[in-house]
């Protein structure tokens, strides 16, 4: 598909994601280092990923009861930027969009563009600028925005696979979907819907 076809085609969708693109940056520039708190609860994430990248291991040298990936992840962000939270707000700001982006394109395909761009508003208000610790930007823990973000990618290549019948959807759904249970364990439960 050509690019000027391509945008003709979806020109409504575009500028309205692009709004919502324009209201996260601008609510993410306002609350950039003021998400989670990291004297109560926030503060072991990064603290974590700083140990895992000294070498220590997870569930030997420290007890957790998530799922690892989040965690090597951010030490492999620490390891290419250096140790600060920035790294951590800049991987939650990115995985939040990508919610975000998801959310979206899921939402097209059984709904309107303003009931979409509803949906995303709910979502920026009640869940990414959330000024607790329950934000996706700096959450207690970010084992649940990685898990969130993958089963979002599952569920849009399963639509995507229903749609055009093509495999490697369903192969990129599967993935993400075992990333997902990477990060969070109770996500396997997704799994029981898609059984039956």
């Amino acid at each position: 598909m050509k690019l000027t076809h391509y945008i003709s085609t979806y020109k409504k969708d575009i500028v309205a994601f692009i709004s919502i693109a324009f209201i996260y940056s601008l609510l993410l520039t306002y609350f950039w280092g003021y998400m989670g708190d990291i004297l109560i609860d926030c503060g072991r994430e990064p603290f974590l990923s700083e140990e895992v990248l000294k070498g220590k291991l997870l569930y030997q040298d420290h007890i957790i009861f998530f799922g690892p990936l989040a965690y090597y992840i951010q030490a492999l962000f620490f390891k290419i930027f250096g140790v600060n939270l920035n790294i951590i707000y800049a991987a939650g700001a990115f995985n939040a969009f990508i919610v975000l982006l998801l959310s979206y394109l899921i939402s097209r395909t059984i709904t309107t563009i303003i009931a979409s761009l509803a949906i995303c508003f709910l979502i920026i208000t009640i869940f990414i600028f959330n000024n607790s610790i329950s934000n996706y930007i700096f959450p207690y823990t970010s084992c649940i925005l990685y898990a969130v973000s993958s089963i979002l990618f599952a569920v849009y290549f399963g639509i995507s696979y229903l749609k055009t019948s093509n495999p490697l959807f369903i192969i990129l759904s599967c993935i993400f979907y075992g990333l997902s249970i990477l990060s969070k364990y109770e996500f396997i439960f997704f799994f029981i819907p898609l059984a039956l």
